[in-house]
């Protein structure tokens, strides 16, 4: 078979170009029809992708054989899993006023390819590099065409490293004020939903304060007699604590108290409800 592709090669570069040899027209005439390769990495596969369309554009669009033939040996490398290295502009005899853009413009891509590009977008870095090969053959050409040169332009910004997420650091909570004061609702040692609320806002800053010692003091209003306020004092203050557990303030020794109707926050005769005596205040020692 192979024969018989160089015989008729003889006659396509007949045709076509006296530049190119019958074996490297063969060599073309197979890459355009060969499959995707199976072997290689995704970049090595795509890179076999984007020489055999180089390849098919050289030879059938423009007619230039002897490129099309050197595109199609980069193919068949890469379509064993080799890693070919772009063209390198110092080796053709390009414009002296053009080789240092194209000298900077291999540099990047190579320092692309050294942070990860192949493996991190392996379709863009091979459309990169032929399109690069593809630039440097126009300029040595002379062609005024700038269609290789814009697609990599065009492509080489897409194989930049992603910028590492920033991190952002939580602003640390500002200083929780002491004392903390719960109320609570006539003759209930439940957290209502306002007490709720001020328990959740002051949390983060009593962590943040990293206490040695937490005293939570239990009181209650002047309606109904000692023992039973007493104990309803315990339960409020009790309540607090175990709420402030649930929201991470843990790992410190906390002191309840519960002190009855005794050390009124609002002086009031006997009997009198006041919900600022219904309370249970909160205060913490920290290391020195």
């Amino acid at each position: 078979m192979k024969i018989v592709r160089v015989l008729t090669a003889l006659v396509a570069l007949a045709a076509v170009s006296a530049c190119a040899t019958p074996f490297q027209v063969a060599e073309v005439q197979d890459v355009m029809a060969a499959p995707s390769p199976t072997v290689g990495t995704p970049f090595t596969k795509a890179l076999f992708e984007e020489y055999k369309e180089a390849t098919r554009h050289e030879a059938i669009d423009e007619y230039e054989w002897r490129h099309a033939a050197a595109y199609a040996e980069k193919a068949e490398r890469a379509a064993t899993g080799e890693v070919v290295p772009p063209e390198d502009p110092a080796n053709w005899d390009v414009p002296a006023a053009v080789a240092p853009v194209l000298k900077d413009a291999r540099a990047t891509l190579m320092d692309d390819f050294a942070k990860g590009a192949r493996e991190r977008v392996p379709a863009e870095a091979a459309k990169a590099q032929v399109s690069l090969d593809c630039w440097i053959e126009e300029e040595w050409e002379r062609e005024n065409d700038p269609g290789c040169k814009d697609t990599f332009l065009a492509t080489e910004p897409k194989l930049k490293q992603p910028p590492a997420p920033q991190v952002v650091v939580p602003a640390a909570p500002p200083p929780l004020a002491q004392p903390l004061v719960i109320l609570f609702d006539y003759n209930k040692s439940n957290i209502n939903a306002s007490a709720m609320q001020a328990l959740h806002d002051a949390a983060p800053a009593l962590k943040a304060a990293k206490p040695t010692v937490i005293h939570i003091d239990g009181f209650t209003d002047t309606v109904g007699g000692k023992p039973y306020n007493k104990t309803l004092s315990e339960k409020r203050a009790k309540a607090v604590a175990a709420q402030l557990k649930s929201l991470g303030v843990d790992g410190v020794t906390v002191e309840v108290t519960g002190h009855g109707k005794e050390k009124l926050a609002v002086p009031t005769k006997d009997n009198v409800k006041e919900q600022r005596n219904r309370r249970a205040v909160v205060t913490w020692e920290t290391a020195r």
